[in-house]
């Protein structure tokens, strides 16, 4: 299976949202890649001891701060 498939198929099936578009979706999708690639990053640091705690994905994680 393509990476970006289980990408997308893990999102979906882990955060349980569906999206009024095609449209929606893809933009979500989006910002949930760029959070995930942000946990990743900033969890690396933790690892090298450069940050003090580590972070997760969750279902907020195709949000940007204004949806909050």
């Amino acid at each position: 299976m393509e990476c970006n498939s289980l990408n997308k198929m893990t999102f979906f099936m882990l955060a349980g949202k569906t999206y009024p578009s095609t449209e929606e979706e893809a933009k979500r999708k989006e910002i949930w890649l760029a959070s995930r690639k942000m946990v990743t990053e900033h969890n690396k640091r933790a690892e090298n001891g450069l940050e003090s705690y580590t972070l997760a994905v969750n279902h907020f994680a195709d949000l940007v701060w204004c949806h909050y």
